[in-house]
């Protein structure tokens, strides 16, 4: 899936950017909304390995980054994407 994502081209998302168009506030500044549109058009990290319950479903902190390791590509979550996941405090968790 991650590497689907980094291969699509941001005109591919036709759908998503007439949405973008019509819902995100007018007053950001040029580099944000880029920067916006990069987020939503992008994977973003998940802890697959950390999530083999349902227990861990029903948790409400987002796991540590240590819990973001990805067994089957062998590497962790880069500072930023878990700084991006932290700091939005989503609610998925």
């Amino acid at each position: 899936m991650s590497e689907l994502a980094k291969n699509l081209k941001r005109c591919h998302f036709k759908n998503l950017r007439k949405w973008f168009d019509e819902s995100v506030p007018k007053n950001l500044t040029e580099m944000e909304r880029k920067y916006l549109f990069k987020l939503l058009s992008k994977k973003l990290a998940y802890p697959y390995d950390y999530m083999n319950s349902l227990e861990k479903y029903n948790e409400e902190q987002l796991p540590l980054k240590e819990n973001f390791y990805n067994l089957l590509n062998d590497e962790h979550v880069n500072d930023g994407e878990y700084h991006y996941l932290y700091s939005r405090n989503l609610e998925v968790f």
